[in-house]
């Protein structure tokens, strides 16, 4: 009975834990939020396993925070690749719990395309998109509703971005400069 009470006071603590760290990262304030998602899934992988929906959940907070935080520069070395390692992490656990057409899989996989887009793989975000949507279709959502509005428009962006790279490119072949272009974080599930 008391392993059975420990059991249930941990988790109180790692349910604590993550509803802190999900004010935190309401208030904007990173560092904080991560120390304390860090907590939260020490203690649902040993609750719960490597594998469980709890963990899962706190990988894709972990992985927004990743995607979205320091220079662009700094992203490209580290940031960037922790979220992506978070998201497939994520990614492998709700496609084993949920099928790999839950909508739940459909929220990662459009996290993982804005994390391509911001890297300035457009062609990834939008391979990763084209999943998403094809997710939602098979649900039944249709151009109307928000999430696949919101969806089309990070498409749209992402296509527009490749066709002024590419005028980019060509110009600055005849110039000798290079050009670059960018998407921001856009998606937040």
């Amino acid at each position: 009975m008391k392993a059975s009470s420990n059991r249930a006071d941990y988790a109180h603590q790692a349910e604590t834990l993550m509803a802190l760290a999900t004010s935190y990262d309401r208030m904007g304030d990173d560092t904080s939020s991560l120390k304390l998602y860090r907590q939260t899934l020490k203690i649902y992988k040993a609750l719960f396993g490597r594998d469980s929906l709890q963990v899962a959940q706190v990988l894709n907070c972990v992985a927004n925070i990743k995607g979205k935080t320091g220079s662009v520069e700094k992203a490209m070395r580290k940031n960037y690749p922790a979220a992506m390692k978070a998201y497939s992490d994520c990614l492998r656990i709700r496609s084993s719990r949920y099928g790999s057409s839950s909508m739940e899989v459909a929220q990662v996989v459009i996290n993982i395309g804005v994390v391509r887009g911001n890297k300035g793989d457009f062609s990834g975000a939008l391979k990763s998109w084209n999943k998403a949507l094809a997710i939602y279709r098979k649900h039944g959502l249709e151009d109307d509703d928000d999430l696949v509005a919101t969806l089309l428009g990070h498409q749209h962006l992402a296509a527009d971005l490749m066709k002024k790279r590419y005028k980019s490119r060509r110009r600055s072949r005849s110039t000798g400069r290079r050009g670059s272009a960018s998407i921001s974080s856009i998606n937040k599930h």
